[in-house]
Protein backbone atom coordinates (compact mmCIF):
# COMPACT_ATOMS: atom_id res chain seq x y z
CA UNK A 1 0.00 0.00 0.00
CA UNK A 2 1.34 3.48 -1.11
CA UNK A 3 2.11 5.80 1.82
CA UNK A 4 -1.06 8.37 1.95
CA UNK A 5 -0.42 12.07 0.85
CA UNK A 6 0.56 14.71 3.01
CA UNK A 7 0.50 18.47 2.79
CA UNK A 8 4.11 19.73 2.57
CA UNK A 9 3.36 23.11 3.90
CA UNK A 10 1.37 22.12 6.93
CA UNK A 11 4.36 20.05 7.97
CA UNK A 12 6.80 22.55 7.43
CA UNK A 13 5.01 24.93 9.56
CA UNK A 14 4.72 22.35 12.54
CA UNK A 15 8.25 21.87 11.77
CA UNK A 16 8.81 25.54 12.42
CA UNK A 17 6.21 25.75 14.98
CA UNK A 18 7.17 23.16 17.45
CA UNK A 19 11.16 22.43 16.74
CA UNK A 20 12.46 26.62 16.74
CA UNK A 21 15.41 26.75 18.51
CA UNK A 22 16.55 22.94 18.22
CA UNK A 23 19.19 21.33 16.38
CA UNK A 24 17.13 17.66 15.63
CA UNK A 25 18.61 16.34 12.24
CA UNK A 26 18.83 13.59 11.20
CA UNK A 27 21.46 11.22 10.24
CA UNK A 28 22.19 12.44 6.48
CA UNK A 29 19.85 14.91 6.95
CA UNK A 30 20.22 17.62 4.62
CA UNK A 31 18.07 21.37 3.75
CA UNK A 32 15.60 20.03 1.13
CA UNK A 33 14.60 16.77 3.94
CA UNK A 34 12.70 19.75 5.29
CA UNK A 35 8.83 19.07 5.61
CA UNK A 36 9.47 15.27 4.26
CA UNK A 37 7.36 12.46 6.17
CA UNK A 38 7.39 11.89 9.48
CA UNK A 39 8.77 8.05 8.28
CA UNK A 40 11.83 9.70 6.96
CA UNK A 41 13.55 11.11 10.50
CA UNK A 42 13.04 8.20 12.50
CA UNK A 43 16.80 7.64 13.04
CA UNK A 44 17.71 10.40 15.32
CA UNK A 45 20.89 11.12 16.79
CA UNK A 46 21.48 10.56 20.48
CA UNK A 47 22.71 14.03 21.31
CA UNK A 48 22.44 17.22 19.39
CA UNK A 49 25.12 19.56 18.77
CA UNK A 50 25.42 21.42 21.87
CA UNK A 51 25.26 18.09 23.79
CA UNK A 52 21.40 17.74 25.28
CA UNK A 53 19.35 14.50 24.45
CA UNK A 54 17.39 14.56 21.92
CA UNK A 55 14.75 12.54 23.82
CA UNK A 56 14.78 15.06 26.40
CA UNK A 57 14.49 17.83 24.01
CA UNK A 58 11.40 15.64 22.50
CA UNK A 59 9.89 15.15 25.51
CA UNK A 60 10.17 19.11 26.56
CA UNK A 61 9.14 20.00 23.52
CA UNK A 62 5.82 17.68 23.26
CA UNK A 63 4.88 18.89 27.02
CA UNK A 64 5.12 22.36 25.53
CA UNK A 65 2.50 21.69 23.00
CA UNK A 66 -0.34 20.84 25.69
CA UNK A 67 -0.14 23.75 27.73
CA UNK A 68 0.21 27.55 26.75
CA UNK A 69 1.85 28.01 30.18
CA UNK A 70 5.08 26.11 29.12
CA UNK A 71 4.79 27.84 25.27
CA UNK A 72 5.48 30.79 27.04
CA UNK A 73 7.94 29.59 29.41
CA UNK A 74 10.27 27.98 26.65
CA UNK A 75 9.70 29.98 23.79
CA UNK A 76 7.88 33.45 24.85
CA UNK A 77 8.86 36.38 25.14
CA UNK A 78 11.83 37.03 27.29
CA UNK A 79 10.03 39.72 29.39
CA UNK A 80 7.24 36.99 30.07
CA UNK A 81 9.04 33.95 30.71
CA UNK A 82 10.79 35.55 33.46
CA UNK A 83 7.80 36.97 35.08
CA UNK A 84 5.79 33.76 35.00
CA UNK A 85 8.99 32.20 36.32
CA UNK A 86 8.95 34.70 39.09
CA UNK A 87 5.38 34.10 39.84
CA UNK A 88 5.44 30.14 39.52
CA UNK A 89 8.56 30.57 41.92
CA UNK A 90 6.51 31.38 44.70
CA UNK A 91 3.49 28.64 44.81
CA UNK A 92 5.75 26.84 47.53
CA UNK A 93 6.32 29.60 49.48
CA UNK A 94 2.86 31.04 49.65
CA UNK A 95 1.15 27.48 50.34
CA UNK A 96 4.07 27.08 53.41
CA UNK A 97 2.82 30.75 54.55
CA UNK A 98 -0.44 30.05 54.52
CA UNK A 99 0.13 26.46 56.31
CA UNK A 100 1.82 29.05 59.00
CA UNK A 101 -1.10 30.70 59.33
CA UNK A 102 -3.57 27.87 60.15
CA UNK A 103 -1.24 25.55 62.39
CA UNK A 104 0.86 25.84 65.44
CA UNK A 105 4.41 25.78 63.53
CA UNK A 106 7.89 26.28 65.97
CA UNK A 107 9.23 29.12 64.53
CA UNK A 108 12.64 28.17 64.04
CA UNK A 109 11.33 25.93 61.35
CA UNK A 110 10.98 28.92 59.06
CA UNK A 111 14.18 30.54 60.20
CA UNK A 112 15.26 32.28 56.90
CA UNK A 113 18.11 35.36 56.52
CA UNK A 114 16.05 38.30 57.56
CA UNK A 115 17.69 39.05 60.43
CA UNK A 116 21.21 39.56 58.68
CA UNK A 117 19.49 41.44 55.53
CA UNK A 118 18.09 43.95 57.85
CA UNK A 119 21.47 45.21 58.94
CA UNK A 120 21.95 46.38 55.82
CA UNK A 121 20.05 49.61 54.23
CA UNK A 122 18.17 49.23 51.27
CA UNK A 123 20.68 50.40 48.89
CA UNK A 124 22.99 47.80 49.83
CA UNK A 125 20.32 45.26 50.25
CA UNK A 126 19.05 46.13 46.50
CA UNK A 127 22.36 45.94 45.11
CA UNK A 128 23.56 42.91 46.52
CA UNK A 129 20.12 40.95 46.23
CA UNK A 130 18.80 42.42 43.15
CA UNK A 131 22.01 42.52 41.29
CA UNK A 132 25.05 40.72 42.48
CA UNK A 133 23.22 37.47 43.92
CA UNK A 134 20.92 36.82 41.40
CA UNK A 135 24.04 36.66 38.56
CA UNK A 136 26.32 35.15 40.85
CA UNK A 137 23.51 32.40 41.95
CA UNK A 138 22.21 31.66 38.24
CA UNK A 139 26.01 30.93 37.36
CA UNK A 140 26.93 28.65 40.04
CA UNK A 141 23.56 26.74 40.19
CA UNK A 142 21.56 26.94 36.96
CA UNK A 143 24.61 27.62 33.80
CA UNK A 144 27.38 25.73 35.45
CA UNK A 145 25.72 22.32 36.11
CA UNK A 146 23.31 22.61 33.42
CA UNK A 147 25.51 23.09 30.79
CA UNK A 148 28.24 21.04 32.34
CA UNK A 149 25.86 18.17 32.69
CA UNK A 150 24.09 18.20 29.62
CA UNK A 151 27.47 19.35 27.17
CA UNK A 152 30.38 17.84 28.80
CA UNK A 153 29.17 14.85 29.76
CA UNK A 154 26.41 14.52 27.83
CA UNK A 155 23.85 13.21 30.37
CA UNK A 156 19.90 13.90 30.37
CA UNK A 157 18.70 17.16 31.20
CA UNK A 158 16.14 16.08 33.75
CA UNK A 159 19.66 14.77 35.91
CA UNK A 160 20.87 18.23 35.00
CA UNK A 161 17.65 20.08 36.18
CA UNK A 162 18.19 17.54 39.53
CA UNK A 163 21.42 18.25 40.18
CA UNK A 164 20.77 22.26 40.09
CA UNK A 165 17.86 22.07 41.88
CA UNK A 166 19.74 20.00 45.18
CA UNK A 167 22.57 22.22 44.64
CA UNK A 168 20.25 25.66 44.87
CA UNK A 169 18.42 24.33 47.57
CA UNK A 170 21.59 23.21 49.47
CA UNK A 171 23.17 26.77 49.20
CA UNK A 172 19.95 28.28 51.09
CA UNK A 173 20.09 25.74 54.32
CA UNK A 174 18.94 28.40 56.77
CA UNK A 175 16.12 25.66 58.16
CA UNK A 176 14.12 22.91 56.99
CA UNK A 177 10.93 24.82 55.54
CA UNK A 178 13.42 27.71 53.78
CA UNK A 179 14.99 24.77 52.69
CA UNK A 180 11.91 23.05 50.86
CA UNK A 181 11.16 26.54 49.86
CA UNK A 182 14.21 27.08 48.23
CA UNK A 183 13.93 23.80 46.51
CA UNK A 184 10.95 24.25 44.90
CA UNK A 185 12.17 27.57 43.98
CA UNK A 186 15.79 25.90 42.79
CA UNK A 187 13.54 23.49 40.61
CA UNK A 188 11.57 26.28 38.39
CA UNK A 189 14.93 28.06 38.10
CA UNK A 190 16.36 24.76 36.36
CA UNK A 191 13.68 23.92 34.30
CA UNK A 192 13.18 27.15 32.86
CA UNK A 193 16.82 27.45 31.93
CA UNK A 194 17.04 23.98 30.44
CA UNK A 195 13.43 24.65 28.30
CA UNK A 196 14.79 28.01 27.03
CA UNK A 197 18.89 26.75 26.16
CA UNK A 198 18.78 26.87 22.78
CA UNK A 199 20.12 29.39 20.35
CA UNK A 200 18.39 33.23 20.78
CA UNK A 201 16.96 31.72 23.98
CA UNK A 202 18.53 33.89 26.83
CA UNK A 203 18.09 31.12 29.47
CA UNK A 204 20.42 33.06 31.93
CA UNK A 205 18.81 36.35 31.16
CA UNK A 206 15.21 35.02 32.05
CA UNK A 207 16.43 33.14 35.32
CA UNK A 208 18.21 35.59 36.50
CA UNK A 209 15.67 38.31 36.03
CA UNK A 210 13.47 36.27 37.68
CA UNK A 211 15.84 35.72 40.53
CA UNK A 212 16.15 39.73 41.07
CA UNK A 213 12.83 40.34 41.00
CA UNK A 214 12.24 37.45 43.93
CA UNK A 215 15.55 39.70 45.76
CA UNK A 216 13.90 42.82 44.96
CA UNK A 217 10.67 42.10 46.88
CA UNK A 218 12.22 40.69 49.63
CA UNK A 219 14.69 43.13 50.37
CA UNK A 220 11.31 46.38 50.18
CA UNK A 221 9.27 43.63 52.44
CA UNK A 222 11.74 42.73 54.83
Amino acid sequence: MGLLPYDKRAVMRADSDWCAGFDWKPDGWKPSDLGQPLHLKMHMKKHDSKGLSLIDRQTLTAACRHSRVARLLSHGPVVTSAFLTWILSYLAGVSIWLAQSFFDVPSDLFAGPSPQIRRHDLATRLFVGSLVAPLVETFLFQWLPIRVICRVFKASASLAVCASTLAFGAAHGYSPVYVAVALWGGFIFATVFALRDYPGGRPFLVVAGAHAARNTLASIII
